[in-house]
């Protein structure tokens, strides 16, 4: 059952992520609760130096203001060093991270008792592989597939708040959900050769993104009595902010 969020039509401006992160208000009790959910799935969240895991990865355009920070192996998630005292930050990769998690642990059966379209094994395949300059068709699988990960992190951040869905904070993040898919997919779409047009107004990503926010909203997670998070060999591509 999906328990739909405040779907108001209000236009997005363009405002970076940490302005976005602010409005929803996510706070170092948010971090330890998200972590603490994590935990219970026997999944860890640990701090290392992932400088050297970076190298593997294309660099990030030192002329622009996008970071990386954290990435997973399947059951434990890695926050930068560097990037600790960015609290919301870390907030919201967790979450988000902890919903691709759900997505590469799900079997079969699982995904789609969740109503997955990306799970077990094809998932694991989207998380490692670098989508820059990929055609807008591609992308529009990878959008579908980040947004089954926004729904559990949305759902989780409202579990750990006692937030309703139509509450302000439910609005805030699912405000921020919208803003990352946004991000995401233009930050790879803008990697094409030649290519200078946004997400937004790309012809087949557009409407997919316009149809967004009315497809937010509440999911079941996972038992954690009876789903447990393993390790895969894989390291995701890291998460991407701008």
């Amino acid at each position: 059952m999906l328990v739909h969020a405040d779907c108001e039509s209000r236009p997005l401006l363009p405002v970076p992520s940490a302005g976005w992160l602010k409005r929803i208000g996510l706070t170092k009790r948010d971090y330890a609760a998200i972590c603490a959910l994590v935990n219970s799935y026997q999944g860890l969240v640990v701090a290392a130096d992932l400088d050297p895991v970076y190298r593997r990865f294309p660099a990030v355009n030192a002329t622009r203001s996008e970071f990386y920070t954290s990435l997973s192996d399947g059951r434990c998630i890695f926050v930068h060093t560097r990037r600790v005292k960015a609290r919301a930050t870390l907030v919201w990769d967790v979450a988000h991270l902890l919903g691709h998690m759900f997505q590469w642990n799900m079997t079969a059966q699982q995904g789609q008792r969740h109503g997955l379209r990306y799970h077990g094994v094809r998932a694991r395949q989207l998380a490692v592989r670098d989508f820059r300059g990929a055609s807008s068709e591609v992308l529009k699988r990878v959008l579908r597939y980040e947004l089954e990960a926004g729904r559990f992190a949305y759902t989780a951040l409202l579990k750990i708040r006692g937030a309703p869905p139509h509450s302000p904070f439910a609005a805030a993040v699912a405000d921020y959900v919208v803003h990352d898919l946004a991000f995401i997919t233009g930050y790879y779409l803008r990697r094409q050769p030649s290519r200078t047009a946004d997400a937004v107004h790309d012809p087949v990503l557009g409407p997919e993104l316009a149809a967004i926010r009315g497809e937010l909203g509440v999911v079941a997670l996972p038992d954690p009595d009876t789903f447990r998070f393993r390790s895969f060999d894989l390291l995701s591509v890291p998460v991407v902010h701008d």
